[in-house]
């Protein structure tokens, strides 16, 4: 069994790894502006040939996430791509070819915060305001 090794960042196993999955919020930024050290360190693993991926589970799309990090000042060049729970739903809802989403239909009940509906840009789905309309 080998030992548990602490490390003082992430340089410390970088070379250990080729890609790596990164959250975003509260780890990369606060919501304004990266934390400290967090540009250079990406720019170093994307010079070591590194793979990263930026993880949220924010509501919203990549795109809209790869436009966030860029205006608090991380841009996409610093990573390979985003995942976020929202582009997996929006993704979901755009095929409704398998699991969950798999024949859903073309009429929803969104909950979202402010009344937001962009989960739904581009998608072939219409809100209803009544929930009853979804079950009748």
């Amino acid at each position: 069994m080998t030992a548990t090794k602490l490390c003082q960042g992430i340089s410390d196993i970088s070379d250990s790894y080729s890609g790596f999955i990164i959250d975003q919020w509260g780890v990369l930024h606060d919501g304004e502006k990266p934390y400290d050290g967090v540009v250079e360190c990406l720019k170093e693993l994307k010079a070591r040939g590194k793979y990263i991926i930026i993880l949220s589970n924010s509501g919203k799309t990549a795109d809209s996430n790869k436009e966030r990090l860029k205006q608090i000042g991380i841009p996409s060049t610093l990573y390979n791509d985003i995942v976020t729970s929202g582009e997996m739903t929006w993704q979901g809802l755009q095929a409704q070819d398998e699991g969950i989403f798999k024949g859903l239909g073309k009429n929803c009940y969104l909950i979202s915060r402010g009344g937001d509906k962009s989960i739904l840009e581009g998608v072939d789905i219409s809100v209803v305001d009544d929930l009853m309309r979804l079950i009748l």
